[in-house]
C-alpha cells in the first residue's frame, strides 16, 4: 500500500534518489512518509555501490564479549531504549548487503563488533562499526516497558 511519492517499480537503484535501496528499503520509500522526505533531503538510508570485501576476520571469542559487554553497557546507559521496527528493519537490510556480515548467523564480522545483529539492530545506542546504519531522530525511539520485549 504505497502511501508517498516515491518513482520505485522493483528494488535496485532509484534515479530519484541517487541510491541503491534493497525491498527493504524501497517499502520504506513507499510507506513511510518521514523516511521518503529523508531520501529527498539526502539523508535517507542507501547502500554504497561497491563496499569493502572484507575476509572472514571475525574477532576472537574474548573481544567479542568485551565488544558485546561495551554494547550492553551503552545501551543500559541509554535507558534501554530500542528503535522502532522499520528502523531496525532498515539497519538489518544495510547488513545482509554488507560484506562483513555472516548472513547465516547475522553476525557481524568486523574486528570492531562480532555481536548478533539481530539484538544489536534494536538497541538506539548502537551503530555499524563501518557506520552503515542511517542515522535517525528521536522520533523512532521506543521506550522500554515491560510490553516492549521485541529484539
Amino acid at each position: 500500500m504505497q502511501t508517498t511519492p516515491c518513482e520505485c517499480t522493483a528494488p535496485g537503484w532509484c534515479e530519484r534518489h541517487h541510491c541503491f535501496k534493497v525491498l527493504e528499503l524501497m517499502e520504506q520509500c513507499q510507506t513511510s512518509q518521514l523516511w521518503f522526505e529523508r531520501w529527498e533531503r539526502g539523508e535517507g538510508p542507501c547502500l554504497p555501490i561497491d563496499q569493502p570485501v572484507v575476509p572472514d576476520q571475525m574477532p576472537g571469542l574474548a573481544q567479542r564479549a568485551i565488544n558485546f559487554g561495551t554494547a550492553v553497557i551503552r545501551h543500559v546507559a541509554s535507558g534501554l531504549q530500542k528503535v522502532d521496527q522499520a528502523t531496525c528493519d532498515t539497519r538489518l537490510a544495510r547488513c545482509r548487503q554488507c560484506s562483513s556480515c555472516d548472513t547465516d548467523r547475522m553476525v557481524c564480522r568486523q574486528p570492531g563488533c562480532g555481536c548478533s545483529l539481530n539484538v544489536k539492530a534494536w538497541w538506539a545506542s548502537e551503530d555499524c562499526p563501518l557506520h552503515h546504519w542511517p542515522s535517525f531522530n528521536e522520533d523512532v525511539i521506543v521506550k522500554h516497558s515491560p510490553a516492549t520485549q521485541s529484539g
